[in-house]
């Protein structure tokens, strides 16, 4: 189902883009040496860290920046039982970025991008969840429509990645054709999922521009170390 959930209009906004380290007991460290973390503990990381960035589309304006939950992607995918689900995966965050393309200039790819990063606990659940929602992504629109694999995609840095290519989906923010094309990834490095959206003109939405911005997720993922 394709494209993305439904977007709330959110008047855009920078979110800082930092990781945030859960603190270190260090009430009583004993005498001369560090504090230590607990190799148990799960470092906390900030999802906002992970979504493509307005420097990054700088063609694009950024439309909305949202927190997503376990109760609101439950509440997007129309399935409460979802909530559970997310819950059982460890799910511990996330965040979704939107970006429109102002005005109407023929030369920019697509007219919408949707970036959106979660996190969980660990690797093991992020791939439970990955595989879930590559199978909710490969079916065709309700509205009608067709949905294929998309290959020859870069696939560095990423533990897991699944694209498709979907035609004829749900009407796209501002596109006028009747048959959009949209593009979609799901990428996995250990515990932090990112799923990127491009749709628009069959004239200019194309594979080579979603490449781009596939590339650009992907370095967002591969130069973090933390997760």
């Amino acid at each position: 189902m394709l494209p993305r959930r439904p977007l709330s209009a959110v008047p855009a906004g920078l979110v800082a883009l930092t990781v945030l380290l859960a603190a270190c007991d260090e009430s009583n460290p004993p005498t001369g040496l560090p504090a230590t973390r607990d190799p148990g503990q799960v470092i906390s990381l900030a999802p906002q860290v992970f979504l493509l960035r307005p420097d990054q589309l700088p063609a694009y304006q950024r439309t909305a920046d949202d927190a997503v939950s376990a109760v609101t992607f439950a509440a997007d995918e129309g399935d409460a039982s979802l909530q559970a689900t997310l819950e059982g995966q460890g799910f511990t965050s996330g965040a979704r970025a939107t970006y429109q393309r102002p005005g109407s200039d023929p030369t920019t790819a697509f007219r919408l991008v949707i970036s959106e990063a979660l996190v969980f606990r660990d690797s093991h659940g992020a791939a439970n969840f990955f595989a879930d929602e590559a199978k909710r992504r490969d079916k065709p629109p309700d509205s009608g429509g067709t949905v294929t694999t998309l290959t020859g995609l870069p696939s560095t840095g990423t533990d897991q990645m699944a694209a498709f290519s979907a035609t004829g989906s749900p009407a796209i923010p501002g596109v006028a054709s009747s048959a959009p094309q949209v593009y979609f990834v799901l990428l996995r490095r250990g515990r932090v999922v990112a799923e990127v959206v491009g749709g628009g003109d069959p004239g200019t939405a194309t594979v080579a521009a979603f490449t781009d911005l596939v590339t650009t997720q992907q370095a967002l993922l591969s130069t973090n170390p933390t997760i």
